[in-house]
């Protein structure tokens, strides 16, 4: 969804590939950053420069799009703010809660 690549009559990628990127990155939007970055990469060895009746592709314009389609995804990552849980301990019964929970993995 992120790249583009849903029409099926002219997929990049198969499945399987798509999964790849997926199992590469933790962020889905990093996995769709390398998907783009690849897609440029393969369009210029693909395309050049093609002029055929009136149809022209400049495959450098079309990867230099994806490309910063891509950025601007990473961009997005980077800039996310972060979130974090701080638990502070007031009391010895706080303390032995924030205790046991660390113990089973639910907190602190």
């Amino acid at each position: 969804m992120l790249t583009g690549d849903k029409y099926e009559e002219a997929l990049f990628f198969e499945d399987n590939e798509v999964q790849a990127f997926l199992d590469m990155y933790d962020d889905v939007r990093m996995a769709a950053a390398a998907a783009l970055d690849s897609m440029a990469s393969m369009s210029i060895q693909i395309f050049k420069v093609v002029n055929h009746l009136d149809l022209n592709i400049n495959s450098s314009q079309m990867a230099s799009a994806l490309r910063e389609h891509a950025a601007e995804l990473r961009r997005e990552v980077e800039e996310e703010p972060a979130f974090a849980v701080a638990e502070q301990v007031h009391d010895a019964f706080s303390h032995r809660e924030f205790v046991w929970n660390d113990m089973q993995g639910r907190g602190g």
